[in-house]
């Protein structure tokens, strides 16, 4: 790993750990049964990150438009998350919607998810 991806890591740890909050990870996997019924179950990993809500619609660089109510997180680079998790703000919850790596001499920096609220 290089100096400008190690220094990286320590800017955005040294903001994450000032303004991060919990957050709980779920885990959701689909299955199928034979009457095309679809299930879900989850697994609930607790975690922290750093949230911005969106309070009007705006246009970002990764995500494109954003809407009212949904939410951008930062994650540390060594988080697990995929498209359709859920992720649990206080007594909100959201779909991961996309991801993007925020990357440096292809070491990931952190990731930045863009959140849709379910409820």
């Amino acid at each position: 790993m290089g100096y400008l991806t190690t220094n990286l890591r320590n800017d955005f740890s040294a903001i994450y750990n000032d303004a991060k909050r919990t957050i709980t990870i779920q885990v959701v996997t689909r299955t199928r049964d034979d009457n095309d019924d679809i299930s879900e179950a989850t697994v609930d990993t607790s975690t922290n990150g750093v949230v911005n809500y969106v309070t009007n619609d705006f246009i970002d660089s990764d995500f494109g438009m954003l809407s009212t109510g949904d939410a951008v997180c930062y994650v540390l680079y060594s988080e697990t998350v995929s498209r359709a998790d859920h992720i649990v703000i206080g007594s909100n919850t959201f779909e991961v919607r996309d991801i993007v790596d925020f990357q440096v001499e292809g070491n990931i920096i952190y990731k930045k998810i863009l959140l849709e609220r379910i409820n």
